[in-house]
């Protein structure tokens, strides 16, 4: 029975290090900022503010094999759609749930582009001929990955180059439109 605890061990360890999964044992581990709060610089870190930062939505974890974009796709939130469209500037925003979500509720104006759905894609950019046109592609919520793979197959498949994610998703817009008074989910 030792022996076979002592075997047992030894895999553990032996596996622990050729992996790069493994903890490494007395080897310092870089601390990294998380995505919504980038670091603030020495020289800014007195009374004046920071200097304006794009936030990038970091790849979702947990949810399979995810596809690698281009480019890092940037973060922006309902509160900077909500005035980009009282300014009347021209986006397209893409609901990337599916349609029975979609029809339960969605973003006044946006288009359901369901993840998984290379075709609408494909019809999206035959439609949508100006590859920098902003684009923001929204989900469930916070932890929805489906916002993610449209952005990702619009910047890699069809050469879109101004794709951006609200991360909070329609759980984002809802609370907002909520707390305002002004909710108007079709």
């Amino acid at each position: 029975m030792l022996l076979i605890l002592a075997a047992s061990i030894l895999a553990g360890f032996t596996y622990n290090r050729t992996t790069p999964l493994g903890v490494r044992f007395g080897q310092t581990v870089e601390k990294t900022q998380p995505v919504s709060q980038p670091p603030v610089p020495m020289a800014q870190a007195t009374n004046t503010p920071p200097a304006k930062t794009t936030n990038y939505v970091a790849m979702p974890e947990g949810a399979g094999p995810m596809p690698t974009p281009k480019y890092p796709i940037p973060a922006i939130t309902w509160k900077e759609v909500r005035s980009l469209l009282a300014a009347q500037q021209k986006l397209t925003i893409i609901d990337a749930r599916g349609r029975i979500a979609f029809n339960a509720g969605h973003i006044p104006d946006a288009i359901c582009i369901p993840s998984g759905n290379n075709f609408d894609m494909s019809n999206f950019s035959e439609e949508h001929t100006n590859k920098s046109e902003l684009i923001v592609a929204y989900c469930g919520g916070q932890h929805c990955p489906l916002s993610w793979l449209v952005a990702a197959g619009l910047i890699n498949n069809f050469d879109f180059s101004n794709v951006k994610i609200m991360p909070g998703g329609f759980e984002e817009y809802q609370r907002a439109e909520a707390s305002a008074g002004t909710a108007q989910s079709k």
